[in-house]
C-alpha cells in the first residue's frame, strides 16, 4: 500500500512538472475581482415567550429556507515560495426573499415568527496552496455581516411588528480555483455562516391582550452557502 501511495505521488509530481514546463505557473501576486452565484441553505431556530403580569410561557420552533445568492468579490493575493498563498478578500452578497416562518403556540394563541436577510458583507482571510500551476485550494475564515429582518404577529389581531438588525458572525469556508487562462479563474466555494441569538421584546396591544402583556422573540440563524463564479486576476 505504501509503495502504491509513493508511486501515485511520484506520478502526480511528474505530471505537475510536465504541466508547469509546458505552460508555466498561471498565478502571480496581485489583485483580483469577480462575481459568483449560488444558494444559501438557512436554518432558523425561533424561541417565543408570551407574558402577562405574573405568568409567562415559552415555545420553540425551527424553520429551514433556501435563497438564491448573487455577489461580487475582490481583494489582493500574495503568492509565496512553493505555491503557498495568502489573500484578503471582501465579498458582498444579495439574497432573494427567503422568508422563514415558524408558528409558536402560547396560551392558546398562535404567534407567527418570520425572518429573512437582504444582504451581507464578508471580509475574509484565505490561506491556500497552488498545485500543477493551474489548481488552487484554500481555506478561509471570514466575518459575516448580515442585514436580517425579523417579524412577529398574531393573526386577526392588531399585533404585527418588525425589526431590522445587522448581525455579525463567523464564516469558515473551503474553496477550489482553476486557472483557465493566465488571467481568468473559475471558482467554487462552500461556507458555513454562524450567527448567535438575536432578541427583541414587544408590547402586546390592549385589547385584545391583557394590560402589561408582552412577547419576546429570539432567533438563531446558521447558513450553508454554496457558490460558483469567475475571477479576473491582474
Amino acid at each position: 500500500m505504501l509503495k502504491k501511495t509513493v508511486a501515485l505521488g511520484s506520478i502526480v509530481t511528474a505530471l505537475c512538472g510536465v504541466t508547469e514546463a509546458n505552460t508555466g505557473c498561471h498565478y502571480k501576486s496581485g489583485w483580483l475581482v469577480g462575481a459568483h452565484v449560488g444558494a444559501s441553505f438557512g436554518k432558523h431556530d425561533f424561541t417565543g415567550t408570551a407574558s402577562a403580569p405574573g405568568v409567562s410561557q415559552t415555545g420553540k420552533k425551527s424553520a429551514n429556507k433556501t435563497a438564491a445568492v448573487l455577489g461580487l468579490f475582490g481583494g489582493y493575493r500574495q503568492i509565496f515560495n512553493d505555491g503557498i498563498t495568502l489573500a484578503a478578500i471582501l465579498e458582498g452578497n444579495l439574497y432573494t426573499t427567503n422568508n422563514a416562518n415558524a408558528t409558536v403556540r402560547l396560551f392558546n394563541t398562535d404567534f407567527v415568527n418570520n425572518a429573512h436577510r437582504n444582504y451581507s458583507f464578508i471580509p475574509n482571510i484565505q490561506i491556500g496552496k497552488i498545485f500543477c500551476s493551474r489548481y488552487h485550494v484554500y481555506l478561509g475564515l471570514g466575518l459575516g455581516i448580515s442585514n436580517i429582518k425579523t417579524k412577529a404577529s398574531v393573526p386577526n389581531t392588531p399585533f404585527s411588528v418588525s425589526a431590522s438588525k445587522t448581525r455579525v458572525g463567523f464564516v469558515p469556508s473551503v474553496g477550489f480555483e482553476y486557472a483557465a487562462t493566465q488571467n481568468v479563474s473559475l471558482l467554487a466555494n462552500v461556507g458555513y455562516e454562524i450567527y448567535g441569538n438575536s432578541k427583541k421584546a414587544f408590547n402586546l396591544p390592549n385589547p385584545p391582550f391583557a394590560a402589561g402583556s408582552g412577547y419576546a422573540q429570539s432567533v438563531k440563524q446558521n447558513y450553508w452557502t454554496v457558490k460558483i463564479g469567475a475571477a479576473y486576476r491582474f
